[in-house]
């Protein structure tokens, strides 16, 4: 049996700190808003850390929306994009309404974002968006380049690239 290595300070310098499991709730619907912050709520009273909303165009709330709203009825649960379709929005909007929601929530956003899930090539049909091979997809998700300070870049239909600068920013 091999032997593992004790932790040096200089392997804890590059770890990011241990941060307490938790248990989040994926919530999609709901039959008015009334509900929708009823669920919110009953997730925050159960011990739920966070909530987060799936993307697609059919059977779910629209996620920023109900994250909004959801996030206005609690006060500590995190609320979060159960992975947001990469090809539905432009990127620095959503950069911009991301980094809104997070500051008006008191950093309690989380943002999962992806290339495509089972049922992605009925919604971007649905949008008149090309459904491409998942490679094509996952490059342009790095191409589109979303960073933590909110000034994404993506691929414009000429193949230049388009910057911008999305607020409000954390100091």
């Amino acid at each position: 049996m091999e032997e593992i290595a004790p932790i040096t300070p200089a392997d804890r310098a590059v770890r990011r700190p241990l941060r307490p499991f938790r248990f989040g709730v994926v919530a999609a619907g709901a039959r008015s808003g009334e509900e929708w912050t009823a669920k919110a709520r009953r997730a925050e009273e159960l011990g739920f850390a966070v909530l987060v909303v799936p993307d697609g165009l059919r059977h779910t709330l629209g996620p920023l929306p109900a994250l909004a709203l959801a996030a206005a009825a609690t006060r500590t649960l995190r609320v979060g994009t159960y992975v947001l379709a990469n090809d539905f929005r432009n990127p620095v909007q959503l950069a911009k309404d991301v980094a809104t929601l997070d500051f008006l929530t008191g950093g309690r956003v989380e943002l999962g974002i992806g290339a495509g899930r089972v049922g992605s090539d009925v919604d971007n049909r649905s949008l008149g968006v090309p459904f491409d091979s998942g490679a094509v997809r996952v490059a342009r998700l790095g191409v589109r380049g979303y960073v933590a300070d909110c000034v994404p870049t993506m691929a414009t239909s000429s193949g230049s690239m388009a910057s911008g600068a999305a607020s409000p920013r954390r100091s």
